[in-house]
């Protein structure tokens, strides 16, 4: 609405300048200034005023936005409309006539005020406001104005500044017959001075509004203040015929008051009810997580069921990862089973990380058996869940690893053997050597450079190796160490 309003007065502006004469080049911007400031006198003829009051605004400097506020003062309304398009047009002049704006709220031409609570959306326009001040009064004052524009444009701009509102002048906007207004003035109402009681008094018809939108427009809104003074308007959301709305009721009374009667059995039957939209069950998983353990378990643990929805099972896991005391009841005979059939990444990855919270708790048996894991990733996991086992363990998963198909779990089992050293350890790294990778042949070749010339064995290994070698640098160090 500010652009057109700004455009239709560019317009107005534009048929006007043609009928003035272009000042001169040489004339210099004092000059002019000098001019328009003689012209601008309350004395003058309103054509002089109405043409200076279009040209001063050109010159971002200070004495022009003075001269610009003193034209909003003008009894002429061209003139007060043509200097608030020019503050329009140049935040400089904005920043210097935030409180002449305002003013200019209160205007009798209804065409002025709405172009003026058009540019008040601008953050400097409100940034030095003071709740009681003359500003907030004016702009109290402009939510009761009889034009519907003005009210919507200060609404807009009020949206994060409600502590400057007055309840009753927004109590008034909540009873608006256009919905749009309404979902307006949820915001700021719950940003102002009302009381609890009061709010709940007068959001109450709203959580039976006949519009959907706004229904779900106050429960957002809520949403983002959650206040165990307001949970009686939660409980009426939560009988919603919406899903939406109903899940946005329940997921802050999880916040506010989850040990409340029908609370959890509510939240729950959201959660496992398919027919309720994905997106809805997703916020009452997330309001879940703020509960105490227990209760978090109750509502998590149906969640972390295959069968479920991936962004259900995703985020209920996450929350088992977040949250370590809730890792007692995951046994790790559990965890391994779950990540072995897995078959998103990214739960597998989660499930990972629960496992190395506990892996004290794990044996030889259990990451042998995640060995055998079709997934590369959850078969390259268990290096980094072996460290609690006997070194003769870990030698054993890592000669098991050698003969994976994946080049990256290879690797790394390459590159524990020289830590490991398990028996026959430089045996397999000169069979390594062979490996059809040449990354895997690579890591081989550095684990053998310290015996190139003490073993006769690696040496031979070493020279046959020399003309596979592809890295430069590593052959450079082999013929080093050969010689």
């Amino acid at each position: 609405m500010r652009f057109l309003v700004l455009m239709v007065m560019l317009a107005v502006v534009g048929a006007a300048s043609r009928v003035m004469a272009a000042p001169s080049p040489a004339a210099s911007t004092s000059a002019i200034l000098a001019q328009c400031r003689e012209e601008l006198r309350a004395d003058q003829p309103v054509e002089l005023r109405r043409r200076a009051s279009l040209l001063v605004g050109k010159y971002l400097v200070p004495e022009a936005s003075r001269l610009l506020g003193q034209c909003l003062q003008d009894e002429d309304a061209v003139v007060r409309r043509n200097a608030l398009v020019s503050i329009g047009e140049e935040s400089f002049h904005l920043y210097n006539n935030s409180e002449e704006l305002l003013r200019c709220l209160m205007d009798p031409d209804v065409n002025i005020r709405r172009l003026a609570s058009s540019l008040m959306n601008d953050s400097f326009v409100l940034g030095g406001i003071r709740k009681g001040g003359y500003a907030s009064e004016l702009l109290n004052d402009a939510l009761a104005d009889e034009d519907a524009e003005v009210r919507r444009n200060v609404l807009i701009a009020v949206q994060n500044c409600g502590e400057l509102l007055e309840g009753d002048a927004l109590e008034a906007l909540l009873r608006d017959s256009s919905s749009s207004t309404v979902i307006l003035a949820i915001r700021p109402y719950l940003m102002c001075d009302a009381a609890p009681e009061r709010r709940v008094e007068a959001l109450s018809p709203l959580a039976g509004h006949p519009d959907q939108a706004v229904r779900l427009a106050l429960v957002e809104t809520l949403g983002s203040r959650p206040e165990a003074s307001l949970k009686q308007l939660y409980w009426i959301l939560s009988q919603d015929e919406q899903a939406a709305i109903r899940g946005g009721a329940f997921a802050l009374l999880l916040k506010v008051v989850p040990e409340e009667q029908g609370v959890l059995e509510g939240a729950e039957r959201l959660l496992m009810d398919e027919q309720v939209p994905l997106a809805t069950r997703l916020v009452v998983l997330n309001a879940a997580r703020s509960l105490p353990g227990d209760l978090c378990w109750t509502l998590m643990e149906p969640m972390l069921d295959a069968s479920q929805a991936l962004p259900l099972r995703e985020a209920a896991w996450k929350c088992m990862k977040d949250f370590p005391g809730m890792s007692r009841n995951l046994p790790v005979e559990r965890l391994l089973r779950e990540v072995v059939k897995e078959e998103n990444a990214s739960v597998r990855r989660i499930l990972v990380q629960l496992l190395r919270q506990q892996r004290s708790a794990l044996d030889f048996e259990g990451l042998l058996a995640l060995q055998g894991s079709a997934h590369e990733d959850v078969r390259q996991a268990v290096f980094s869940l072996d460290s609690a086992l006997p070194k003769e363990q870990r030698e054993e998963l890592t000669v098991n690893a050698l003969l994976d198909d994946s080049e990256a779990v290879r690797l790394e089992a390459i590159r524990r053997l020289g830590t490991l050293r398990p028996p026959d350890w430089k045996q397999m790294l000169c069979d390594s050597l062979e490996d059809p990778s040449a990354a895997i042949a690579a890591a081989a070749a550095r684990g053998l450079l310290a015996f190139a010339r003490r073993d006769p064995v690696v040496t031979e290994a070493l020279v046959n190796f020399l003309p596979r070698c592809e890295d430069v640098n590593l052959r450079r160090q082999l013929q080093e160490r050969l010689q």
